[in-house]
């Protein structure tokens, strides 16, 4: 919505002979066309069609040619869009440069076979282009996704694009107090992830669990995302050391290969964060990231987790389960007695815990206290805003029934470690920046917060704009919509 008000003040919409603005108009009027239903969406559909071939006018090139031939089909001219589709088939056959990239190549032949009602062809020719660039996987995802969509349309079968999508994202966590050589433990983990055959692993490094997985996942081709509740050096102290064998060493060289190394620094404010809160939160952090992976690459998203016969589940596992998503539990005996990190959920006296702030500046106060109030939503004052606190679930549903109804004009919401009955100032400086950040009609939040909300709701989707500075350094700014 922000790429097609910013195409409108540029004046972008009159240029006919530029072919990246016509290109990307048809992809703006394409995510739109998404976003609505029936003729409206239809409507949309055929201009951005007519967009990409006003681009393919100027040029002779299969990319704006193969989006114009699906697009007639979205809109519902199914004789335009083969039409369309055997001109991209005869110009990759006769054109061997035809194709941004040898993966790009196949999958425009792939697209227009499909369009042309021949999957198994279409089939094969994804195939060849996955084998020509293999790791190309935000490219494989795209693909994935449009064909996704073309079979709809069609209304096929599009099981087979299972068999060619990016391999999986998992999130590792499991209790600290075990023994490594517990029969069948080893067994239980390399089985899983040889099924599971992930390409991305997320989570802690404590002793134990998280770096018997990790180890079993990275030796498979994993890549290594670690997300601590602390500093390096803190949580090696406090979650690796004090558990002696060879922890320290493997946990050394795990960070080594880790593609990305977070320190979440949950050190919390007007007092000490309760240990267990700040590990579950980094837990959640980090189980947002892993599906926020696999949304990015149009793949899934698995957790693995240790635990001991008969325990409970630890709190970031129950909100993974909570909302369907696929758990694999490997259990063990407990070696050390009391060895697990586990909490349930805060009390709504203690004084620190996970909650949300939302804050609306352009709502009405009357709107603003009622969408509160039917939300379990408490008051607080922020630099002039309608700023509201109270528990995650209830910050996020509020957030999203204010955007459905229309009514958050310009909405911010923060999940954190946060006190009651006030937060902070530096926390407060955080919702004030997010708040004046936002555009009409937009709600936006920050990175910590955008993967804590994914976990907990799958009715949320999260989009990466940029960053903002603030007291506390840079702010991660996403946004947020239903």
């Amino acid at each position: 919505m922000r790429a097609w008000r910013l195409f409108g003040e540029l004046g972008l919409g009159e240029v006919t002979d530029d072919i990246k603005v016509l290109t990307l108009k048809g992809r703006l009027l394409k995510d739109l066309a998404w976003r609505v239903e029936g003729d409206e969406a239809k409507r949309l559909f055929r201009e951005a069609s007519k967009a990409y071939l006003a681009a393919y006018a100027l040029k002779t090139d299969s990319y704006p040619l193969i989006n114009a031939a699906a697009l007639a089909l979205f809109a519902g001219d199914e004789a335009r869009s083969r039409a369309l589709a055997q001109d991209v088939r005869d110009l990759v056959d006769t054109d061997p440069g035809e194709g941004e990239t040898p993966y790009w190549r196949e999958a425009t032949r792939a697209e227009a076979q499909l369009l042309l009602g021949s999957p198994a062809e279409a089939e094969a020719s994804l195939a060849a282009g996955i084998d020509a660039l293999p790791e190309a996987w935000e490219d494989h995802a795209r693909t994935i996704e449009q064909f996704t969509a073309i079979i709809s349309a069609q209304g096929g079968d599009a099981t087979w694009l299972d068999r060619h999508r990016p391999p999986c994202s998992i999130h590792f966590s499991g209790m600290i107090g075990l023994d490594p050589d517990a029969p069948g433990l080893r067994e239980g983990i390399d089985t899983t992830i040889a099924r599971l055959r992930p390409g991305f692993a997320f989570g802690a490094l404590a002793a134990g669990a998280d770096i018997l997985i990790a180890e079993a996942a990275v030796a498979a081709g994993a890549r290594l995302t670690v997300s601590l509740p602390s500093t390096v050096e803190e949580f090696r102290a406090t979650s690796v050391a004090p558990y002696g064998s060879d922890w320290n060493a493997r946990f050394d060289r795990l960070i080594e290969r880790a593609e990305r190394v977070e320190a979440l620094s949950l050190t919390g404010e007007k007092g000490e964060v309760p240990f267990g809160l700040s590990v579950e939160t980094a837990n959640l952090v980090s189980m947002g990231q892993a599906l926020r992976n696999a949304d990015i690459l149009s793949s899934h998203a698995h957790a693995i987790t240790i635990a001991a016969p008969d325990e409970e589940e630890r709190l970031h596992v129950a909100h993974w389960l909570g909302s369907g998503r696929p758990l694999h539990r490997i259990e063990t005996p407990r070696a050390i007695q009391g060895g697990g990190l586990r909490i349930r959920r805060p009390e709504p006296n203690t004084a620190l815990g996970l909650r949300a702030i939302v804050a609306f500046r352009d709502l009405g106060q009357n709107d603003a206290a009622r969408l509160a109030q039917k939300h379990g939503l408490q008051p607080i004052s922020i630099d002039g805003v309608a700023g509201y606190m109270g528990e995650p679930n209830a910050g996020i549903v509020a957030m999203l029934d204010a955007a459905r109804r229309g009514l958050a004009q310009a909405g911010s919401l923060l999940i954190d470690i946060l006190a009651k009955p006030r937060p902070d100032g530096l926390i407060l400086d955080r919702v004030s920046r997010l708040s004046r950040a936002v555009s009409a009609g937009e709600s936006v939040t920050d990175g910590r917060s955008a993967m804590i909300a994914r976990v907990l709701s799958d009715d949320i989707h999260i989009e990466e704009l940029g960053e903002l500075p603030s007291l506390s350094g840079p702010i991660s700014l996403w946004a947020i919509h239903p």
